[in-house]
């Protein structure tokens, strides 16, 4: 995430801390033992900067994921890995070059719907820093972390973490930066304590990572959404 969404994210953890743009892949075998090669990522990625400079950043980046994002969907509301070759390639290169698309990721697991629904998911890649999105945005991070009723949909939380780890097994590792760090990002959500190998990882492949940074702090100062508080104070009340 950029600056400002990490501002947002940092307030709502608790103030701790085939279109012209589709990627084109084949179904050739690994070089190099992965399912996308460095060589073949390299090159996606010299394609979506070439398509940003001539259509624009807004539309070469929309046009870029819009079939990795059907299928994305399609895996949260089915709970399985619907990713393609081709899609999970396109994520992979969409993610480093686009903090806006991983955010967007991120907040289709953890909000409601809305956050879903297509339109909603290209506002957030197309115009990230547009004072409407970043407000949409804002609402529904601080709707999913500050209310003791909305427990994240576990179920749509795992399929959206099965894609994510089937995009770091896919490409080589500095591609799987920011996969990881949605990972981690999920799993704390969850409450789940493998946030922190996750988080780790990820910063060790790259110190710069201020998702898994924050993961990490979030982690370290004991700060979850309010569903999990709200059931460690009932399990407290239970216990006493």
């Amino acid at each position: 995430m950029d600056e400002q969404q990490l501002d947002v994210l940092r307030d709502k953890n608790g103030q701790a801390i085939a279109q012209s743009g589709d990627p084109k892949t084949d179904l050739s075998p690994s070089r190099q033992g992965y399912v996308v090669d460095e060589e073949e990522m390299q090159e996606l990625m010299e394609q979506l900067r070439a398509q940003r400079r001539a259509n624009g950043m807004a539309i070469a980046d929309i046009q870029w994921v819009s079939k990795a994002f059907e299928q994305w969907r399609s895996g949260l509301s089915r709970h399985v890995q619907a990713l393609d070759r081709a899609s999970i390639a396109a994520l992979a290169v969409a993610m480093m070059q686009s903090l806006a698309v991983r955010d967007a990721l991120i907040v289709s697991m953890v909000a409601s719907k809305t956050a879903r629904l297509p339109n909603t998911m290209k506002r957030f890649v197309s115009r990230p820093h547009d004072s409407r999105n970043a407000r949409l945005m804002c609402h529904l991070l601080d709707e999913a972390f500050n209310s003791v009723e909305n427990k994240p949909d576990e179920e749509i939380c795992k399929a959206g973490m099965t894609m994510m780890d089937a995009i770091v097994d896919a490409v080589p590792e500095r591609y799987g930066v920011q996969p990881l760090a949605v990972v981690a990002y999920a799993l704390w959500w969850m409450q789940d304590e493998q946030a922190d190998s996750y988080a780790r990882h990820a910063l060790a492949l790259d110190p710069r990572c201020n998702l898994a940074s924050i993961v990490v702090q979030a982690l370290e100062h004991g700060i979850y959404p309010a569903w999990c508080r709200h059931k460690g104070e009932i399990r407290d009340g239970e216990t006493q």
